[in-house]
C-alpha cells in the first residue's frame, strides 16, 4: 500500500479520500492526473476538499 504525506500527516489514498470525502476511486484519479503535473499538484489534490461533479456529457459550443 503506497502512502503519501503531506504537511506531516501519512495517509494512504483511502485515508486521504475519506478526509476529503470523496470516494477512493475519485482520490485514485486526482493522484494520477496530478502526477503528470507536478509532486506539489498532488500534495494539493490530496487535500483539496469535495467538490461539485463535472458534466462530461456536454460538448463546448464553437462560435461560428
Amino acid at each position: 500500500m503506497k502512502l503519501y504525506t503531506v504537511n506531516g500527516e501519512t495517509r494512504s489514498i483511502s485515508g486521504w479520500a475519506e478526509l476529503a470525502d470523496v470516494s477512493r476511486q475519485a482520490m485514485f484519479k486526482r493522484i494520477v492526473r496530478a502526477r503528470k503535473i507536478s509532486p506539489e499538484e498532488v500534495e494539493a489534490e490530496l487535500v483539496r476538499p469535495k467538490s461539485q461533479g463535472r458534466r462530461t456529457d456536454l460538448k463546448k459550443l464553437k462560435k461560428s
